[in-house]
């Protein structure tokens, strides 16, 4: 095999240089997107806290463009400098000073020359090339230098397809793992409300009063740097504790003897929960995992064991990393280049104490749902070390597009499909979600959609689809209705910003009403990739419903969705079907129903039997 220098076959740009008074941290007329090295990440684009600049400062070159590679170029730290994300298609904006782009020429698949700039082969270059007194310099010729295979360019999109069906599957895998625990800050929200504000009118406590043990870690020379060692007890430091997460990486340990004679009376045990005092955010808290029999607390890691006659740990570690604690504690944290709060601050904030019972039954969902993100890391791992075999393989010149890790990588989900259909309920909400992001983005548009139609079509896809998404339709006014999923997904649309949701006035029979409607915003498409994967052999039959409900009045799929409800009910209790009987069950499913003729229930009913929309 073959290998050339990378340099033959691109350009790298310089990214813009800017004074204060050039920029804007807000949006302008005439103004574009800067992209800094903090925008970069292993996931893509963030494009928060973004600053703009006049299109006059930019020349045309420097505007990023489909198969672009941004990297970041300079940096204090050695870990920033060279991490990159590729750009798809076009990008209406620039980079600064401290960026460059690679620019492939059109000798090379720019998705091919993507997946090289994550391999280990790459990373491990620039770590040895680059040098710099205090700031760490990217220079063109550690770019120019890298060798790749010279392999044919049909081959390269072949290659470039199946290591990107891999990645696509690996942020799958993360985005379902960012669910699960978005959902369970969302059960948090409802069954306890804000503890910022008690809305729940709980109960309160100081933090310290519900514990057995609440303390910082050791200060000072009972614990340095010298005293770690390659084995025996663990210490738990800021970089261990994640939100609702115990990171073990970086891990570090002293010896037996000197836990023994000066460090015991810092002991922690499984379940006990570390709460950091410092960092990003500045507090956040997680249980100790049970693998872990003993370890002690560092200085800012506070240990709380808690006292079980007022809250139990999984209480306790999500209410800290709620909003709402960190608004109760922010008065409390100072500091301008370190922010902290001390342990005896946190000890006096009041926070709720819901009933045990209550705290008992959250705990059950938590370990539940913990328990298929335990799933969901294990499939991570196994797909993110198939990728880095493949990608590894393919930028040596040995990949065969025979070989039979190229079909478990393009397509691994078809074994996970078949296992998964009994689903838990964190799953089928996650497929709740997904669906509906579908209807929403086909029909955002359409003047007569919002919640009531938006229901009406997820219980028709799920019932007529054959889905067992376990959702709880109940008998409303406006038919079949499941308030609790439509709070839940309206909620991760405003935390995943995939749609915006507003209000509308309307006017029925003189009176004003307000009515839900949703916008798309440029995240919107990022539901489609798991909607693929999770409704591959349903979505003929959701956008067949789709397709036929867009431009009907919403009376018309809130009286087919009752129909249906009634259809299936009166099958379970062995009613003999006929139009007659489903206009008295579709006037018994709600006293609102009367609001309705029995000419219009007639139309509902053949409309139905036309297009095939019936209980097997």
């Amino acid at each position: 095999m073959k290998f050339e220098k990378l340099g033959n076959k691109i350009k790298q740009i310089r990214g813009i240089s800017y004074k204060p008074n050039q920029i804007s941290d807000s949006p302008k007329e005439e103004y574009m997107p800067v992209l800094k090295a903090n925008n970069i990440t292993p996931d893509g684009l963030d494009d928060r806290n973004l600053i703009f600049i006049s299109n006059n400062n930019v020349k045309e070159e420097q505007i990023i463009k489909r198969g672009d590679i941004l990297l970041a170029a300079s940096s204090g730290s050695k870990n920033i400098v060279g991490k990159n994300i590729y750009f798809n298609k076009d990008y209406y904006g620039s980079f600064g000073a401290f960026c460059k782009l690679v620019r492939p020429d059109n000798t090379i698949s720019s998705e091919f020359l993507s997946h090289f700039f994550h391999t280990d082969t790459y990373k491990n270059h620039i770590r040895n090339s680059i040098q710099g007194a205090n700031i760490n310099n990217l220079k063109n010729e550690h770019v120019d230098n890298l060798r790749i295979p010279v392999i044919p360019f049909k081959a390269q999109l072949h290659i470039a397809n199946i290591l990107s069906k891999a990645e696509s599957l690996i942020a799958q895998r993360k985005e379902s793992i960012r669910l699960l625990d978005e959902y369970l800050k969302s059960v948090f929200l409802e069954m306890f409300g804000d503890s910022g504000i008690n809305n729940k009118k709980w109960e309160t406590r100081k933090v310290k009063e519900l514990s057995l043990r609440f303390s910082d870690g050791p200060f000072g020379s009972n614990l340095k740097t010298e005293h770690y060692s390659d084995k025996g007890i663990q210490v738990i430091r800021l970089q261990n504790i994640g939100i609702n997460n115990f990171i073990e990486e970086d891990v570090k340990y002293i010896d037996e003897i000197h836990y023994e004679n000066v460090l015991f009376k810092y002991s922690c045990y499984p379940n006990d929960v570390v709460i950091a005092t410092m960092g990003a955010p500045n507090i956040r808290a997680c249980i100790i995992p049970r693998n872990i029999k003993i370890s002690v607390n560092k200085a800012d890691c506070v240990v709380f064991r808690p006292n079980h006659k007022f809250v139990n740990q999984f209480y306790i570690s999500y209410l800290f990393n709620q909003e709402g604690f960190l608004h109760l504690a922010s008065s409390f944290i100072h500091g301008q280049t370190r922010a902290r709060i001390s342990s005896g601050q946190i000890a006096k904030i009041e926070v709720p104490v819901p009933p045990l019972k209550l705290q008992t039954q959250f705990a059950k969902i938590v370990e539940k749902t913990e328990d298929l993100k335990a799933h969901y890391q294990q499939s991570l791992q196994e797909l993110e070390k198939l990728y880095g075999s493949l990608s590894q393989k393919a930028f040596k010149g040995k990949l065969s597009i025979k070989n039979e890790n190229l079909l478990l990588a393009a397509e691994p989900n078809v074994e996970y499909k078949k296992k998964k259909i009994m689903l838990t309920k964190q799953e089928a909400f996650l497929r709740k979600l997904m669906l509906a992001s579908h209807i929403i983005n086909e029909l955002c548009e359409e003047p007569t959609f919002g919640h009531t139609k938006l229901m009406k079509l997820l219980y028709l896809s799920e019932q007529v689809g054959g889905m067992a998404l376990q959702t709880n339709y109940k008998k409303f006014a406006a038919g079949p209705f499941d308030g609790k999923t439509l709070t839940l997904i309206d909620l991760e649309y405003e935390k995943n910003g995939w749609f915006s949701i507003g209000k509308r006035n309307f006017a029925v029979n003189g009176k004003q009403r307000k009515a839900t409607i949703y916008q798309r915003t440029e995240k919107s498409s990022l539901y489609k990739k798991y909607f693929d994967s999770y409704f591959a052999e349903e979505a003929e039959i959701i956008n067949k419903l789709i397709s036929l409900f867009a431009q009907e009045k919403t009376q018309t799929s809130e009286i087919v969705a009752t129909l249906y409800y009634a259809w299936k009910e009166q099958k379970e209790n062995n009613v003999l079907i006929s139009e007659q009987s489903l206009i008295k069950g579709f006037y018994k499913f709600h006293k609102e129903k009367r609001k309705f003729t029995e000419e219009q229930i007639k139309e509902g009913y053949q409309f139905m039997m036309e297009h095939k929309i019936y209980p097997d």
